[in-house]
């Protein structure tokens, strides 16, 4: 009678273990297809912006040769290059002096403001084509008033470190090509998450700030 007992119990506790284990797998199943169809309706962000019916934007011209545009290039279009607050403009002849970081923003700037939507391709991440995407193409972009100012630094491990930037500049006769978030000669910080390793500087992520006119 006993071992009558016995064996009911077990076969009861199996029948419990068993019927929690197919509840368990079913749970995971569920939380597994709740993340692979959020992950299909998530949008990654668009680092032109949101296009605004606020904003008029100038025509596009992709033949437009902007270094021939005589206002232009009375504008202030040095790259202010600043580490918590220390800093002064960057160019050709002191460039070797900075750090691999402010010699990627130096190329950035010239890749954007040459138009030259092909290489600024190469400046991103792998996972930053996860969450956000560029633009197809642009125009020359009149870029000026530029600052860069480090505003974080971590490093990972000895080859590798991430490094948050307050981007600032303006765009003369913005055509909305490369951004549509902002208007002409209006500043919008931009925070840019740099990504450093012994293979060089990638950018790993862009956000948006709020408005500041000056």
């Amino acid at each position: 009678m006993e071992n009558n007992v016995n064996d009911y119990k077990k076969r009861k506790l199996k029948k419990i273990l068993k019927i929690s284990a197919i509840i368990l797998i079913a749970f995971i199943v569920l939380i597994l297809a709740f993340y692979a169809i959020y992950e299909m309706l998530k949008k990654p962000i668009d680092t032109v912006g949101d296009n605004s019916d606020d904003i008029s934007f100038f025509d596009a011209d992709y033949n437009e040769d902007i270094f021939q545009n005589e206002l232009y290039l009375r504008k202030n279009r040095n790259i202010f290059y600043y580490e918590y607050g220390t800093g002064e403009p960057l160019s050709e002849d002191n460039l070797d002096d900075f750090s691999a970081s402010a010699k990627f923003f130096y190329n950035y700037f010239s890749i954007v403001t040459n138009g030259d939507y092909n290489e600024y391709k190469t400046l991103f991440t792998k996972d930053f084509f996860k969450n956000y995407k560029i633009p197809d193409k642009f125009t020359m972009q009149k870029i000026y008033n530029i600052e860069v100012n480090l505003y974080d630094r971590k490093t990972i491990n000895v080859n590798e470190k991430v490094e948050l930037y307050i981007v600032k500049y303006k765009i003369m006769e913005n055509n909305g090509t490369f951004r549509r978030d902002v208007g002409s000669n209006i500043i919008k910080p931009l925070v840019f998450e740099l990504y450093t390793t012994d293979q060089g500087v990638l950018i790993n992520g862009i956000d948006f700030k709020t408005n500041i006119y000056d």
